[in-house]
């Protein structure tokens, strides 16, 4: 396979995602039980998440992340996860704790007028 069918395009927004980095089986963190969801957010996603006026807002990106790597940007607004709308940080808690043993997690990003739906594969921890 050449480098150029080596990567695939997240159809929604066009960002550029490695495949195996959508495909590879991730092993569990032995201390995923124990973590809190905004520690589940930032060690599996990279994500640091806060309310705002709108809503959620991606408050802090983690260089190298899942989150970093497909795109996700400070600042952007995070309006849904699993498929659900999310309103709340307590929602969002509520489904980082329910997707901590996920593959892969949907999440509903607007930024400015656009609306992306982006297929986030966890960190291995």
């Amino acid at each position: 396979m050449s480098p150029s069918n080596n990567r695939r395009r997240i159809a929604a927004c066009g960002l550029p995602i490695a495949e195996r980095d959508c495909n590879k089986r991730r092993p569990i963190p032995e201390n995923i039980s124990s973590l809190s969801a905004d520690d589940l957010a930032w060690q599996l996603l990279g994500l640091a998440v806060g309310e705002s006026e709108n809503g959620l807002a991606v408050k802090k990106v983690r260089p190298g992340s899942p989150a970093a790597r497909i795109g996700i940007e400070r600042g952007d607004a995070i309006v849904g996860l699993s498929g659900t709308q999310t309103r709340t940080l307590a929602e969002f808690r509520r489904k980082i704790i329910d997707a901590r043993l996920s593959q892969s997690l949907l999440v509903s990003i607007a930024r400015g007028r656009q609306l992306y739906n982006m297929t986030i594969p966890p960190d291995q921890g």
